[in-house]
């Protein structure tokens, strides 16, 4: 009888799955980091199976081949998204092989809602034909993201879509550690991205929804309708996106305060969603199916509430619009209903191994995304950290402190398993995050969600009765959305944090699996779980426990020990590279057609000169997609001085946003006004951040920071005073000018000044203007870098912070000339990347993204 107890406890936690959806992970990342000719990993692939067919026959165990198996089928599965060559007539290398000035006539069918933003609509286009004046392709790989300006009425999903226009590559911005949106497309199958306008294009609607899809989506348009009719805003802007998955609706104040409140999860469909949805409907029809005595007799009453259950998640799933996230969702959960169904005895982490290998399977690049990443994050610390302190939560007698305490217990875990991973991604901690999600899951999670899903499939049969539950579902949210502002608003609700690297996250993964396996063996072994009663949470002694207690004691030790010391090396590491380092470094990002500048100080401190910007944008901010992640990647949390150099939007265009979230103790700019919201934004963000702001003649024209020398050479310190010289009419020639040196090697920043302001400056400063590094005036424009103003400056290096492919043409081909006749090394951020200037007052060592060289 024991030896049969044993074997039961040894068979229910043997976990075959694991390894080999590690194998396929590693294939995945291989496959990512070395793309292969296919007929390699063909023949890898080949003999591991053929080995598995061997052993089968044979009836042997094998574990190697089948690992090796799985590795060379995740390669294989990423291959198609990073392939070794591309085919000709696939997009990517239709855009590589011709001239960035080709106009094409463009055909194909919408193959996504379009996001609206002013006056241009942004959507992807399966291709199907592409034609210019030379060759016609019929049918290529890949699909575009394409941009309609002037329409009035947004294009239809499904609809065909003739045009006219240029192919442009997606293209990164090029900066260490920055986001790769080239493979974040390419994982969406884009590989390139045009532009049209409405009089340029053609478009057919569908005269009547065909094929699954397309009736979905006229389904998910029409709940999305009724919700707007019987809901006012925000809260229909947030059913939406909890029902149809359309966020594009909440505002963003309302997404900035379920940020700082830890609940930013609720606003997009993922596994706690879906799980709610299974959980609710499971409780529901298994109360019903009680009712019923033959199901009863036959035993398929759990079966029978799991089947609907697991309809009911599909439906949601398809409602919500079946998005990658929804996908991994949907799947993870109906692996859980179907082993019910199916009566498997199964262990929690095997079933979810086996979703995220179907996941994966299916969707091999869903490994790089933040949203399974998150998920799966989640339920297994909530697996893992449950078994722990299962002992301990069985020997609560009363069954309602019992159920509160696993409640808590769920949210503390999902919290402590998603940390590093928010902090990775968003840059946030939520520190009322626990006591949030105990008040708004249930709040919309068990209340709002399910009653709009009613109204959602009730839709279908009346549009009346749907609007009472869209009603009712939207006072709940709106009573949650009262509860999250009020929990956002207070000071210490959440702050912004640097950015944990990978090796980061790794240590903080171990050391929290090893805490929570000592504390599982140690609850585990208390007279207390001995004690406990059968059928309290899972078992009187959990099977989870006895896993736990089969590991050796020496693993989680050696764990933790192996982290913190890494932990603490990797904490010395950055330490030492932030505030005790003696060089000089300044960083010249890639913004594109704009101008910003990273200034790290020795000590410590670090300046900012200008933010970029893009004239008109109102959904790509500069500060917070590229100036704040690369502070953030480096550990910079405070900027002590901001300098703007004038107000123009490709300078000032991020600076508001990093002025809110670095606590910036100076800025220095002429104050020269701008009537632009951008400058309005970054003027506000000063005033209510209390940093210190001066009068331009208030300003020192020389300050010393650890040996650092800063000179205000231009304009006139009395500019735009009264009785002082006026402002000139461009604001160009208004640039702050400011050099910095240090010992031998200084840097010249002079803005966007043209011939006049150079001319002038030139009197003024005369040789003190001469510069190792000049950052090109006005981004190399034939306006400015006249012949006399280069040579008071004499640089050995320019930089040209120009943008890709710009519609200026910058930098113009006769001041490249300029700059090459005085034998200057030229650098242009739009070609080589973010330009890395580092220097102890010696010499001056330049690094790009592509290229090294020392001057």
């Amino acid at each position: 009888m024991k030896h049969e107890q044993r074997s039961n406890v040894s068979n229910s936690f043997h976990f075959p799955i694991i390894p080999l959806v590690f194998a396929f992970i590693s294939g995945i990342l291989a496959g990512k980091a070395v793309p292969m000719h296919p007929g390699i990993l063909y023949a890898g692939a080949g003999v591991c199976l053929l080995r598995v067919g061997i052993a089968a026959v044979k009836d042997r165990s094998l574990w190697v081949s089948p690992l090796l198996l799985l590795f060379f089928l995740g390669w294989l599965s990423i291959s198609v998204y990073v392939p070794h060559v591309y085919p000709d007539n696939h997009l990517a290398a239709i855009v590589q092989n011709t001239d960035r000035e080709t106009w094409w006539k463009i055909s194909g069918t919408v193959d996504s809602r379009p996001e609206i933003s002013g006056r241009r609509q942004v959507l992807l286009l399966d291709v199907e034909t592409l034609s210019n004046k030379n060759k016609q392709i019929e049918d290529p790989e890949g699909r575009l993201r394409v941009s309609v300006y002037d329409r009035e009425t947004p294009v239809p999903f499904g609809a065909t879509m003739t045009f006219a226009g240029r192919i442009r590559p997606i293209r990164n911005f090029r900066n260490p550690g920055g986001f790769d949106y080239e493979q974040y497309m390419a994982f969406r199958n884009v590989f390139g991205h045009a532009y049209t306008s409405n009089r340029r294009t053609v478009i057919h609607p569908q005269d009547s929804p065909f094929g699954l899809k397309h009736r979905i989506e006229a389904a998910r348009t029409a709940v999305a309708h009724s919700i707007d009719a019987n809901t006012g805003n925000p809260q229909a802007g947030i059913l939406k996106a909890l029902v149809v998955g359309l966020k594009k609706d909440i505002p963003p104040p309302v997404r900035e305060a379920f940020n700082r409140s830890g609940v930013a999860h609720l606003l997009a469909i993922s596994g706690l969603h879906v799980g709610i949805v299974a959980g609710v409907a499971y409780v529901l029809f298994f109360r019903l199916l009680g009712w019923v005595p033959a199901l009863l007799w036959g035993a398929w009453v759990r079966k029978g509430a799991a089947l609907i259950a697991l309809i009911c998640v599909a439906g949601y799933g398809l409602i919500a619009g079946m998005s990658p996230a929804t996908q991994r969702a949907v799947i993870m959960v109906s692996v859980f209903l179907i082993a019910i169904v199916i009566e498997r005895d199964h262990s929690l982490m095997n079933t979810l191994a086996l979703a995220a290998l179907v996941i994966l399977i299916v969707d091999p690049p869903a490994l790089f995304s933040v949203s399974f990443q998150l998920s799966f994050a989640a339920v297994f610390f909530i697996i893992y950290g449950m078994t722990a302190v299962q002992g301990m939560i069985v020997g609560l007698k009363n069954r309602w402190i019992r159920a509160a305490t696993g409640f808590i217990m769920v949210s503390c875990f999902a919290i402590a398993g998603t940390m590093p991973l928010t902090m990775h991604y968003f840059n946030q901690a939520a520190f009322l995050g626990l006591f949030s999600n105990c008040l708004l899951i249930p709040l919309i999670g068990f209340g709002a969600i399910p009653v709009a899903l009613c109204g959602a499939f009730v839709h279908l049969v009346s549009s009346t009765a749907a609007g009472w539950f869209f009603t009712i579902s939207g006072i709940l949210v709106k009573a949650g959305l009262v509860v999250t502002e009020v929990i956002a608003g207070l000071p210490f609700a959440a702050t912004k944090t640097i950015t944990p690297n990978a090796l980061e996250v790794f240590c903080y993964y171990g050391a929290l699996w090893g805490i929570l396996t000592l504390v599982g063996r140690q609850l585990g072994t208390s007279p207390k779980s001995e004690s406990s009663q059968s059928g309290a949470v899972l078992g009187a002694r959990p099977h989870g426990i006895l896993l736990l207690a089969r590991i050796p004691l020496a693993l989680p030790v050696a764990v933790l020990g192996i982290t913190l010391l890494v932990m603490t090396m990797d904490i010395g590491y950055w330490v030492n590279r932030r505030f005790f380092h003696d060089d000089l470094r300044i960083t010249v990002l890639d913004v594109g057609q704009g101008n910003a500048a990273v200034v790290e100080i020795p000590g410590g401190k670090c300046m900012l000169i200008d933010g970029g910007g893009f004239a008109g944008s109102t959904t790509f901010d500069v500060g917070e997609r590229i100036v704040a992640p690369f502070l953030w990647r480096n550990k910079i949390a405070h900027v002590d001085i901001i300098v703007l150099t004038h107000p123009d939007t490709d300078h000032v265009g991020g600076l508001a946003y990093i002025t809110e979230n670095f606590h910036v103790a100076d800025v220095w700019e002429t104050h020269e006004p701008k009537d632009t919201d951008e400058y309005r934004a970054f003027r506000q963000a000063v005033v209510e951040s209390k940093a210190a702001s001066p009068a331009f003649i208030d300003l020192p024209r020389t300050r010393m920071i650890r040996n650092v020398r800063f000179d205000i050479l231009y304009p006139l310190a009395n500019v735009g005073t009264k009785g002082g010289p006026p402002f000139q009419q461009s604001a160009n020639n208004n640039s702050l000018v400011t050099r910095i040196a240090m010992g031998e090697v200084s840097f010249l920043f002079p803005g966007d000044i043209m011939a006049a302001a150079e001319a002038e400056l030139s009197t003024m400063a005369g040789n003190q203007l001469q510069s190792t590094v000049l950052m090109a005036p006005h981004h190399g424009s034939k306006t400015s870098s006249t012949a006399v103003f280069l040579n008071r400056v004499r640089p050995s290096i320019v930089v040209v912070p120009a943008g890709w492919d710009n519609r200026y043409g910058y930098p113009h081909a006769p001041v490249l000339d300029r700059y090459r006749k005085m034998n200057a090394d030229v650098y242009i951020t739009g070609r080589h990347g973010a330009v890395i200037l580092t220097t102890k007052g010696r010499r001056v060592n330049v690094e790009t993204p592509f290229i090294r060289a020392d001057s």
